[in-house]
């Protein structure tokens, strides 16, 4: 996973009526060459059968998507490998081959393991910043300041309604991005519908 740069960095996608989601840019970050497969299949997306925005709305919520509020900021994060547990030691299997066994994290385990790599990967240093990193299967957003951790908590919200489009060359994102469904205004919905329709 790669982060992006200013000027092509994270961005706030809104609109005259508001906040619609977040553009995680491009710029430094050159897994967008590999597109998002990973991402949009973890997802449910593209919806069959549909066009436009409402086929790229999620279907399902899948394990290894992170969401957190600390004093000073809010993530979210999408990385089904880097944060699932680890491996605890060796056992004999059924088989009588020795093999590692993994354990999921305890609650402190998973909290200083997020602060770890939240620090690595997406490392901040001001009182008012939105970061992004991203790949072909994975993405973060880190934010401080009262406009972008907001943006992060209405994206949380719209997670646990699936009412997220993960967006990808639309009209109002030009690489990956995450956007409210039920913020884009409808006439915009009804010209990405004559133009992206899945199989």
């Amino acid at each position: 996973m790669e982060r992006t740069y200013y000027p092509a960095g994270a961005k706030l996608v809104k609109l005259d009526d508001g906040l619609v989601g977040v553009s995680f840019g491009f710029w430094g970050c050159h897994e967008h060459e590999w597109g998002i497969a990973g991402i949009a299949r973890a997802f449910g997306v593209p919806r069959k059968n549909e066009a436009g925005f409402e086929a790229l709305r999620i279907t399902q919520l899948p394990n290894g998507l992170y969401t957190g509020r600390n004093p000073d900021e809010n993530y979210i994060i999408y990385d089904p490998s880097a944060l699932r547990g680890y491996y605890d030691d060796l056992k004999r299997g059924l088989d009588g081959k020795f093999q590692f066994s993994t354990r999921p994290w305890t609650q402190r385990e998973r909290a200083q393991n997020i602060s770890y790599w939240l620090d690595t990967k997406l490392l901040i240093d001001g009182e008012d910043y939105l970061e992004a990193a991203w790949d072909a299967s994975s993405f973060a957003l880190r934010a401080r300041g009262d406009e972008n951790r907001a943006a992060l908590e209405a994206l949380e919200t719209a997670f646990l309604e699936e009412d997220v489009v993960i967006a990808y060359n639309t009209p109002l994102v030009q690489r990956l991005g995450l956007l409210i469904y039920s913020r884009i205004p409808e006439k915009l919905k009804a010209d990405f519908r004559e133009k992206f329709r899945t199989p």
